[in-house]
């Protein structure tokens, strides 16, 4: 068998380089196919973490005082967090201090506008508890345990 280079004619097989691309050395240009296959593997997995961890939050205004769980509410400003759909475990916050922690139910609605809609429950004479907030979005039914 004879092979054919640059126009001559020899019996021997003569090596001729590889374009390997980006890779000049041979040993770096076997890596690239490791490389897609991980990078390929990864990119379906991207769309999940980039959304796991953030959360819902809400501002919500209470002209008075209500009792969430065993926790009574002065009235004021509030940020409301929770994670996802469903059953969800929803933060109170005031400035940076988380005040109380209760169980609700979070749920697609239609509210009746920009602003939060209370929903409270009378428990005694002065005393209420809340039973939900509505948004424009999203509302929130609470678990209701009453205090006394």
């Amino acid at each position: 068998m004879s092979s054919v280079v640059s126009g001559t004619s020899s019996s021997e097989v003569q090596y001729i380089p590889e374009d390997l691309g980006p890779f000049h050395d041979p040993f770096l240009a076997g890596s690239f196919p490791l490389f897609a296959y991980i990078l390929s593997s990864l990119l379906p997995a991207l769309p999940i973490t980039m959304f796991a961890g953030h959360g819902n939050a809400r501002k919500v205004t209470f002209t008075e005082a209500v009792w969430v769980g065993t926790t009574l509410l002065s009235a004021g400003d509030y940020e409301v967090k929770w994670n996802g759909p469903g059953l969800v475990q929803v933060s109170f916050l005031r400035g940076n201090k988380m005040i109380v922690t209760a169980r609700a139910t979070a749920a697609v609605a239609a509210g009746p506008n920009d602003r939060a809609a209370v929903k409270v429950q009378a428990i005694s004479e002065g005393s209420k508890a809340l039973e939900g907030i509505v948004w424009k979005d999203v509302s929130l039914t609470f678990d209701t345990i009453h205090p006394f």
